[in-house]
């Protein structure tokens, strides 16, 4: 799978059900489905923890059952975290300043409220069918900048999820 790197914000209460929750969460992006200028994905994968590209949980955290692991690769073939590793889980369980210093590029950030930034400079609301008739940067409401402060200001328990996709 190539790909777009992508951390997704989900309130808590999507871990009864995380790829339902993603699913919905991505859905306003798929590729085909929606108008041209907000298409981004075609496929997706859970992925960080194996790859070295998600998230250290905190010490004392490691084995904590609420911390997320990658899916299996496309050939169903397991994707184990190295120990402390993981691809997501609530933001109290992360170490997101080793995130920061360990990242060789940002990742692509889909908020809560339905922005997915590109690069930190190219939003998309998920209800917007383009960029000039998007009434959310019309009336000046303005996206995430600063990626790694977004990520820090959420509670701790809002659920970050480092996915690999396709698009």
């Amino acid at each position: 799978m190539a790909g777009i790197r992508v951390v997704v914000c989900l309130p808590a209460a999507a871990a009864g059900d995380l790829r339902g929750a993603i699913g919905l969460a991505l859905a306003p992006f798929r590729l085909g489905e929606v108008p041209r200028w907000r298409g981004i994905w075609d496929e997706w994968t859970v992925r960080g923890g194996s790859d070295g590209t998600g998230f250290t949980a905190l010490p004392g955290h490691a084995d904590d059952p609420r911390l997320i692991h990658d899916d299996d690769g496309y050939d169903g073939t397991p994707l184990p975290s190295p120990p402390g590793r993981c691809a997501g889980g609530p933001r109290g369980l992360l170490d997101l300043a080793a995130f920061r210093l360990r990242a060789r590029w940002q990742p692509d950030l889909l908020t809560l409220d339905g922005w997915w930034i590109e690069d930190g400079r190219h939003p998309r609301h998920s209800s917007c069918a383009g960029e000039e008739s998007c009434p959310h940067l019309a009336t000046g409401e303005r996206y995430v900048r600063d990626f790694y402060g977004h990520l820090e200001a959420q509670p701790a328990d809002t659920l970050l999820v480092a996915l690999k996709c396709h698009g």
